[in-house]
Protein backbone atom coordinates (compact mmCIF):
# COMPACT_ATOMS: atom_id res chain seq x y z
CA UNK A 1 0.00 0.00 0.00
CA UNK A 2 1.64 3.35 -1.15
CA UNK A 3 1.65 6.19 1.52
CA UNK A 4 -0.39 8.94 1.41
CA UNK A 5 1.63 12.43 -0.34
CA UNK A 6 0.61 15.45 1.82
CA UNK A 7 -0.32 18.30 -0.63
CA UNK A 8 1.84 21.49 -0.02
CA UNK A 9 -0.67 24.50 0.63
CA UNK A 10 -1.18 27.47 2.68
CA UNK A 11 -2.58 27.23 6.18
CA UNK A 12 -5.80 29.51 7.15
CA UNK A 13 -3.55 31.73 9.59
CA UNK A 14 -0.62 32.12 6.93
CA UNK A 15 -3.21 33.18 4.55
CA UNK A 16 -5.00 35.70 7.08
CA UNK A 17 -1.30 36.92 7.43
CA UNK A 18 -0.68 37.85 4.13
CA UNK A 19 -3.80 39.50 3.74
CA UNK A 20 -3.36 41.72 6.35
CA UNK A 21 0.37 42.52 5.16
CA UNK A 22 -0.96 43.41 2.02
CA UNK A 23 -3.66 45.69 3.69
CA UNK A 24 -0.93 47.25 5.50
CA UNK A 25 1.14 48.20 2.49
CA UNK A 26 -1.59 49.38 0.40
CA UNK A 27 -3.05 51.47 3.66
CA UNK A 28 0.87 53.13 3.70
CA UNK A 29 0.46 53.62 0.24
CA UNK A 30 -2.79 55.17 -0.46
CA UNK A 31 -1.66 58.05 0.86
CA UNK A 32 0.96 59.12 -1.03
CA UNK A 33 -0.93 57.89 -4.21
CA UNK A 34 -3.54 60.47 -2.71
CA UNK A 35 -1.58 62.95 -2.41
CA UNK A 36 0.44 62.95 -5.15
CA UNK A 37 -2.54 62.94 -7.17
CA UNK A 38 -3.77 66.19 -5.43
CA UNK A 39 -0.26 67.97 -6.01
CA UNK A 40 -0.70 67.19 -9.67
CA UNK A 41 -3.95 68.83 -10.00
CA UNK A 42 -2.95 71.93 -7.99
CA UNK A 43 0.02 72.27 -10.45
CA UNK A 44 -2.59 71.90 -13.40
CA UNK A 45 -4.62 74.56 -11.61
CA UNK A 46 -1.33 77.05 -10.70
CA UNK A 47 -0.81 76.49 -14.99
CA UNK A 48 -4.49 77.25 -15.60
CA UNK A 49 -4.10 80.31 -13.71
CA UNK A 50 -0.98 81.62 -15.23
CA UNK A 51 -2.87 80.89 -18.51
CA UNK A 52 -5.45 83.18 -17.79
CA UNK A 53 -2.73 85.86 -16.52
CA UNK A 54 -1.24 85.76 -20.15
CA UNK A 55 -4.73 85.71 -21.96
CA UNK A 56 -4.66 89.48 -19.55
CA UNK A 57 -2.29 90.54 -20.45
CA UNK A 58 -2.30 89.89 -24.35
CA UNK A 59 -6.10 90.79 -24.07
CA UNK A 60 -4.69 94.31 -22.01
CA UNK A 61 -1.93 94.77 -24.76
CA UNK A 62 -3.95 94.96 -27.65
CA UNK A 63 -4.93 98.45 -28.71
CA UNK A 64 -8.12 97.30 -30.66
CA UNK A 65 -9.61 96.91 -27.13
CA UNK A 66 -8.68 100.49 -25.66
CA UNK A 67 -5.50 98.54 -23.97
CA UNK A 68 -7.88 98.27 -20.79
CA UNK A 69 -8.31 95.37 -18.57
CA UNK A 70 -12.36 93.76 -19.05
CA UNK A 71 -15.04 94.68 -16.23
CA UNK A 72 -15.74 91.79 -13.74
CA UNK A 73 -19.12 93.64 -13.32
CA UNK A 74 -21.73 95.12 -15.72
CA UNK A 75 -21.07 98.95 -15.99
CA UNK A 76 -24.75 99.72 -15.60
CA UNK A 77 -24.68 101.09 -12.50
CA UNK A 78 -27.52 102.53 -11.31
CA UNK A 79 -31.47 101.70 -11.58
CA UNK A 80 -33.23 98.44 -11.53
CA UNK A 81 -30.75 96.67 -14.12
CA UNK A 82 -27.56 97.53 -12.28
CA UNK A 83 -24.81 94.79 -12.61
CA UNK A 84 -27.06 92.76 -14.62
CA UNK A 85 -26.77 91.16 -17.94
CA UNK A 86 -28.27 88.34 -19.56
CA UNK A 87 -25.93 85.80 -21.58
CA UNK A 88 -25.65 87.63 -24.89
CA UNK A 89 -25.35 83.97 -26.70
CA UNK A 90 -28.64 83.43 -25.80
CA UNK A 91 -30.56 84.48 -29.16
CA UNK A 92 -33.62 86.60 -29.22
CA UNK A 93 -33.32 87.93 -25.27
CA UNK A 94 -33.30 91.46 -23.55
CA UNK A 95 -30.14 92.17 -22.06
CA UNK A 96 -31.87 93.55 -19.01
CA UNK A 97 -33.27 90.46 -17.68
CA UNK A 98 -34.36 91.59 -14.38
CA UNK A 99 -33.03 88.43 -12.23
CA UNK A 100 -30.32 87.54 -15.02
CA UNK A 101 -26.63 88.16 -12.84
CA UNK A 102 -23.62 88.13 -14.61
CA UNK A 103 -20.14 87.30 -12.92
CA UNK A 104 -16.66 87.85 -13.20
CA UNK A 105 -15.64 84.76 -13.57
CA UNK A 106 -18.23 84.98 -17.01
CA UNK A 107 -16.93 88.16 -18.16
CA UNK A 108 -13.61 86.10 -17.89
CA UNK A 109 -14.67 84.13 -20.63
CA UNK A 110 -16.31 86.86 -22.27
CA UNK A 111 -13.06 88.90 -22.37
CA UNK A 112 -10.69 86.31 -23.29
CA UNK A 113 -12.74 83.99 -25.21
CA UNK A 114 -15.49 85.61 -26.66
CA UNK A 115 -19.65 84.85 -25.82
CA UNK A 116 -19.46 82.59 -28.85
CA UNK A 117 -15.59 80.87 -28.40
CA UNK A 118 -14.98 82.63 -31.96
CA UNK A 119 -12.95 85.61 -30.25
CA UNK A 120 -13.65 88.84 -28.91
CA UNK A 121 -15.12 92.31 -29.51
CA UNK A 122 -13.95 93.58 -26.16
CA UNK A 123 -16.32 95.63 -23.78
CA UNK A 124 -17.15 98.67 -25.91
CA UNK A 125 -20.64 100.14 -27.08
CA UNK A 126 -20.49 101.32 -30.88
CA UNK A 127 -23.18 103.49 -29.79
CA UNK A 128 -21.26 105.16 -26.70
CA UNK A 129 -23.64 103.71 -24.07
CA UNK A 130 -23.35 100.83 -21.57
CA UNK A 131 -21.38 97.69 -23.34
CA UNK A 132 -24.01 95.92 -21.37
CA UNK A 133 -26.38 97.47 -24.16
CA UNK A 134 -24.82 96.31 -26.79
CA UNK A 135 -23.75 92.58 -26.44
CA UNK A 136 -26.52 90.63 -27.84
CA UNK A 137 -26.45 87.69 -29.81
CA UNK A 138 -27.71 86.86 -33.36
CA UNK A 139 -29.53 89.35 -34.83
CA UNK A 140 -29.47 91.89 -31.90
CA UNK A 141 -26.88 94.18 -34.20
CA UNK A 142 -24.80 93.93 -31.54
CA UNK A 143 -21.06 93.27 -31.01
CA UNK A 144 -21.02 89.83 -30.64
CA UNK A 145 -23.93 89.60 -33.61
CA UNK A 146 -22.28 86.90 -36.08
CA UNK A 147 -24.86 88.64 -38.64
CA UNK A 148 -22.78 92.07 -38.21
CA UNK A 149 -19.32 92.29 -40.73
CA UNK A 150 -18.89 95.96 -40.75
CA UNK A 151 -16.81 97.02 -38.75
CA UNK A 152 -15.44 93.71 -37.58
CA UNK A 153 -17.12 92.43 -34.53
CA UNK A 154 -14.26 90.55 -33.15
CA UNK A 155 -10.68 91.06 -32.46
CA UNK A 156 -7.68 90.23 -33.29
CA UNK A 157 -8.68 88.91 -36.74
CA UNK A 158 -12.30 88.45 -36.42
CA UNK A 159 -11.53 85.08 -35.25
CA UNK A 160 -9.52 85.07 -32.35
CA UNK A 161 -9.23 84.71 -28.46
CA UNK A 162 -7.18 85.28 -25.84
CA UNK A 163 -7.65 82.19 -24.28
CA UNK A 164 -5.18 79.16 -24.80
CA UNK A 165 -6.70 75.67 -26.13
CA UNK A 166 -6.44 74.17 -22.06
CA UNK A 167 -8.74 77.11 -21.06
CA UNK A 168 -11.10 76.82 -23.77
CA UNK A 169 -11.10 72.97 -23.27
CA UNK A 170 -12.53 73.80 -19.53
CA UNK A 171 -15.40 76.50 -20.60
CA UNK A 172 -18.50 74.94 -18.95
CA UNK A 173 -22.27 76.86 -18.33
CA UNK A 174 -22.62 77.43 -14.77
CA UNK A 175 -25.58 74.71 -14.42
CA UNK A 176 -22.51 71.84 -15.32
CA UNK A 177 -20.62 72.73 -12.41
CA UNK A 178 -20.33 70.73 -9.32
CA UNK A 179 -22.40 72.24 -6.46
CA UNK A 180 -24.01 75.50 -8.07
CA UNK A 181 -27.80 76.48 -6.49
CA UNK A 182 -30.14 75.68 -9.15
CA UNK A 183 -32.67 78.07 -7.71
CA UNK A 184 -31.82 80.94 -10.67
CA UNK A 185 -32.68 81.75 -13.74
CA UNK A 186 -31.82 79.93 -17.03
CA UNK A 187 -30.46 82.71 -18.44
CA UNK A 188 -28.46 82.95 -15.49
CA UNK A 189 -27.24 79.25 -15.33
CA UNK A 190 -26.75 79.25 -19.10
CA UNK A 191 -23.27 81.87 -18.24
CA UNK A 192 -19.97 80.29 -19.30
CA UNK A 193 -17.18 79.87 -16.70
CA UNK A 194 -13.56 78.25 -17.14
CA UNK A 195 -13.86 75.59 -14.72
CA UNK A 196 -10.22 74.24 -13.06
CA UNK A 197 -9.01 70.94 -12.27
CA UNK A 198 -10.53 70.67 -9.15
CA UNK A 199 -14.28 71.26 -11.28
CA UNK A 200 -14.41 74.75 -9.71
CA UNK A 201 -14.95 78.00 -11.50
CA UNK A 202 -11.87 80.67 -12.07
CA UNK A 203 -13.12 83.61 -10.07
CA UNK A 204 -12.05 87.05 -11.55
CA UNK A 205 -12.10 90.27 -10.00
CA UNK A 206 -10.93 93.59 -11.71
CA UNK A 207 -9.17 96.52 -9.15
CA UNK A 208 -10.69 100.20 -9.38
CA UNK A 209 -7.90 101.59 -8.68
CA UNK A 210 -9.01 104.88 -8.07
CA UNK A 211 -11.13 103.95 -5.70
CA UNK A 212 -10.48 105.44 -1.71
CA UNK A 213 -11.27 102.65 -0.22
CA UNK A 214 -10.05 98.81 0.22
CA UNK A 215 -13.64 97.44 -0.78
CA UNK A 216 -17.18 98.42 -1.68
CA UNK A 217 -19.92 98.84 0.57
CA UNK A 218 -23.23 98.09 -0.87
CA UNK A 219 -25.33 100.86 -1.56
CA UNK A 220 -23.26 104.12 -0.36
CA UNK A 221 -21.55 106.00 -3.43
CA UNK A 222 -19.39 107.83 -1.25
CA UNK A 223 -17.65 104.40 -0.28
CA UNK A 224 -16.19 102.33 -2.86
CA UNK A 225 -13.45 99.98 -3.09
CA UNK A 226 -10.45 98.98 -5.04
CA UNK A 227 -12.75 95.68 -5.13
CA UNK A 228 -16.36 94.57 -4.58
CA UNK A 229 -17.60 90.74 -3.50
CA UNK A 230 -20.64 90.71 -5.73
CA UNK A 231 -18.60 90.76 -8.74
CA UNK A 232 -18.59 87.10 -8.05
CA UNK A 233 -21.29 86.62 -5.58
CA UNK A 234 -23.56 84.37 -7.93
CA UNK A 235 -20.99 81.95 -7.39
CA UNK A 236 -19.43 82.32 -3.72
CA UNK A 237 -22.87 83.85 -2.13
CA UNK A 238 -23.49 86.82 -0.25
CA UNK A 239 -24.94 90.27 -1.51
CA UNK A 240 -26.20 89.54 -4.88
CA UNK A 241 -25.48 92.25 -7.80
CA UNK A 242 -27.51 95.37 -7.73
CA UNK A 243 -28.44 94.32 -3.32
CA UNK A 244 -27.56 96.51 -0.70
CA UNK A 245 -27.52 94.36 2.75
CA UNK A 246 -27.07 91.27 3.65
CA UNK A 247 -24.15 88.32 4.03
CA UNK A 248 -26.13 85.72 2.67
CA UNK A 249 -28.17 85.05 -0.21
CA UNK A 250 -29.90 81.65 1.45
CA UNK A 251 -29.27 79.99 -1.91
CA UNK A 252 -25.73 79.00 -2.40
CA UNK A 253 -25.33 75.48 -0.82
CA UNK A 254 -23.82 76.00 2.69
CA UNK A 255 -20.29 74.37 3.07
CA UNK A 256 -19.41 74.97 -0.50
CA UNK A 257 -18.71 78.84 -0.82
CA UNK A 258 -16.67 80.42 2.34
CA UNK A 259 -16.05 83.82 0.84
CA UNK A 260 -18.83 86.18 2.37
CA UNK A 261 -19.36 89.78 2.23
CA UNK A 262 -18.79 92.50 4.68
CA UNK A 263 -21.31 93.52 6.77
CA UNK A 264 -20.34 97.14 7.24
CA UNK A 265 -22.04 98.28 10.67
CA UNK A 266 -20.66 101.40 10.59
CA UNK A 267 -18.05 103.15 7.80
CA UNK A 268 -15.08 103.57 10.55
CA UNK A 269 -14.86 99.83 10.49
CA UNK A 270 -14.02 100.08 6.71
CA UNK A 271 -10.45 101.01 8.09
CA UNK A 272 -10.29 98.48 10.93
CA UNK A 273 -9.05 94.76 10.77
CA UNK A 274 -10.83 91.80 12.14
CA UNK A 275 -7.29 90.23 13.55
CA UNK A 276 -9.31 87.22 14.71
CA UNK A 277 -10.40 86.17 11.02
CA UNK A 278 -8.35 83.69 8.99
CA UNK A 279 -8.77 81.46 6.08
CA UNK A 280 -10.96 78.63 6.93
CA UNK A 281 -13.36 80.33 9.44
CA UNK A 282 -16.84 79.94 8.14
CA UNK A 283 -17.94 83.58 8.39
CA UNK A 284 -14.47 84.48 6.68
CA UNK A 285 -14.74 88.21 5.29
CA UNK A 286 -14.13 88.98 1.97
CA UNK A 287 -12.33 92.05 3.28
CA UNK A 288 -9.81 89.89 5.52
CA UNK A 289 -9.24 87.36 2.70
CA UNK A 290 -7.71 89.97 -0.04
CA UNK A 291 -6.43 91.83 2.62
CA UNK A 292 -1.76 93.25 2.34
CA UNK A 293 -0.76 92.03 5.61
CA UNK A 294 1.66 94.74 4.71
CA UNK A 295 -0.21 97.50 4.62
CA UNK A 296 -1.34 99.30 8.04
CA UNK A 297 -4.23 99.02 10.32
CA UNK A 298 -5.04 102.69 9.94
CA UNK A 299 -4.97 102.39 6.25
CA UNK A 300 -5.52 99.05 5.18
CA UNK A 301 -5.30 98.34 1.25
CA UNK A 302 -5.95 94.89 -0.81
CA UNK A 303 -3.26 92.89 -2.53
CA UNK A 304 -2.89 94.17 -6.27
CA UNK A 305 -4.57 97.18 -6.10
CA UNK A 306 -3.68 97.90 -9.61
CA UNK A 307 -4.66 94.90 -11.17
CA UNK A 308 -6.90 92.45 -10.72
CA UNK A 309 -7.39 88.89 -8.61
CA UNK A 310 -7.86 84.98 -10.07
CA UNK A 311 -9.25 82.76 -7.18
CA UNK A 312 -9.49 79.02 -7.70
CA UNK A 313 -11.62 77.23 -4.65
CA UNK A 314 -8.47 74.32 -4.92
CA UNK A 315 -8.91 71.12 -3.56
CA UNK A 316 -11.78 71.16 -1.14
CA UNK A 317 -13.93 73.00 -3.56
CA UNK A 318 -14.30 76.17 -0.96
CA UNK A 319 -13.34 79.38 -1.26
CA UNK A 320 -11.72 81.17 1.52
CA UNK A 321 -9.89 78.08 2.78
CA UNK A 322 -6.27 77.63 3.04
CA UNK A 323 -5.77 75.49 -0.02
CA UNK A 324 -6.95 78.18 -2.61
CA UNK A 325 -5.17 78.64 -5.43
CA UNK A 326 -4.70 82.38 -6.29
CA UNK A 327 -2.18 84.86 -8.26
CA UNK A 328 -0.90 86.52 -5.22
CA UNK A 329 0.04 85.41 -1.58
CA UNK A 330 -0.05 86.56 1.93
Amino acid sequence: MRGCRRIAAFTLVELLVVIAIIGLIIAIALPSFSGATRQAKERAVQAEINAVDAGLNMYQAERALGGRLPPSSSDITAGSYAGKIVDPTVAGSSNKQPDAYVSGASLLVYALAGPDNQGTAGFRSPAGGPWAEATGGPGTGGLYDPTVTSPAPRYPGNAGTYAGSRLMDNVKALREVKGYPTSYDQPTLNQRVFVDSFGMPILYYRARKAARYMITKPGDSDLIGVYDHRDNSLITGGVPPGSTGGTADGVTPAGQHGIYATDYPTPSDLSKLNASAKPGDTDYLFDEYILDRKSSEANPRPVRPDSYLLISAGFDQVYGTKDDIKNWSN
